[in-house]
């Protein structure tokens, strides 16, 4: 079997396992449901009961938590996440490697 070529035209996207889009998918359905969620609590426990407790400055801060999340997460996708080593681009694999 001939190795491949090393300097590869497609992206990690591009490769048909990749993990990317499902990613993209759920991390757009959690932030949305999420979001929604906090802010209906947030809209309630301050604007309507006037009394927010610390359980919902940790529901704020748990929710600022899932953003960096998946931030992270969606930034790692663009650099060959859930692909195999063999289809990500060089220049991305040195990064990770610290050559």
């Amino acid at each position: 079997m001939v190795p491949s070529d090393p300097a590869m035209s497609h992206t990690p996207a591009d490769e048909p396992d990749s993990l990317r889009r499902y990613d993209v998918i759920c991390q757009s359905v959690s932030l949305t449901v999420t979001s929604l969620v906090v802010l209906m609590r947030v809209l309630v426990k301050f604007l309507v009961i006037h009394s927010p407790t610390k359980d919902d400055y940790a529901c704020i801060v748990a929710w600022l938590g899932l953003i960096a999340y998946g931030v992270i997460s969606l930034e790692a996708d663009k650099h060959g996440s859930g692909v195999h080593q063999e289809y990500v681009a060089h220049d991305d694999l040195r990064r990770y490697t610290q050559q």
